[in-house]
This record gives C-alpha cells, sequence and structure tokens, in this order.
C-alpha cells in the first residue's frame, strides 16, 4: 500500500479506508483503482504469450467485482506488486 500511496499522494480523490471523504466529497475507493490497474498489468494478462498469439485470459474481475481483483494483486507478493506500481506510474499519472 505504501507504494500505491506514493504513486497517488498528488491524488486527494483516493480513499484508503471504507467511507472515506475529501472536503466533504465522496473518493474513489482504492480498491477500484487496483481493479482498473489490473485489466493493464502485464504480469496477470500479458498481451502475448508468443509471437503470433494473443493471450487468452481476459480481466473478467475487473467487470465482476473489487474483491476478486484485489485478491488477485495480492496474490502477485509484495515484492512484484510494488515493481508493477512503479512499473506502471507513468500510466497511473503519479
Amino acid at each position: 500500500m505504501k507504494v500505491i500511496k506514493e504513486v497517488l499522494k498528488d491524488q486527494p480523490f483516493v480513499a484508503y479506508k471504507m467511507n472515506e471523504e475529501f472536503n466533504g466529497k465522496i473518493v474513489i475507493d482504492v480498491r477500484e483503482i487496483i481493479t482498473i490497474l489490473n485489466m493493464f498489468n502485464q504480469a496477470l494478462y500479458p498481451i502475448k504469450i508468443k509471437e503470433g498469439c494473443l493471450m487468452e485470459a481476459q480481466p473478467i474481475q475487473s467487470y465482476t467485482g473489487k474483491e476478486a481483483s484485489l485478491r488477485k494483486f495480492l496474490n502477485l507478493g509484495k515484492n512484484n506488486r510494488e515493481q508493477i506500481i512503479l512499473n506502471m506510474k507513468p500510466v497511473i499519472g503519479g
């Protein structure tokens, strides 16, 4: 979580706790951000598995629920998660 907070430090719209608000406004749950990031996560859903073949797995969890996406992300292990977030920093906008 520390790396995600660092990458998103300039984004006040991210909630890290349930029902968290920013200046009285509802913010985006960090689980929602992880779900969206998973759709582009090449460790989970690589575009190609070998030359000329597209990966068959699709980020279905990203469309069906935050909890499944979060579990899949957490199962990558702390070091892998942190590296993925750092690699995606330009895409995230941090």
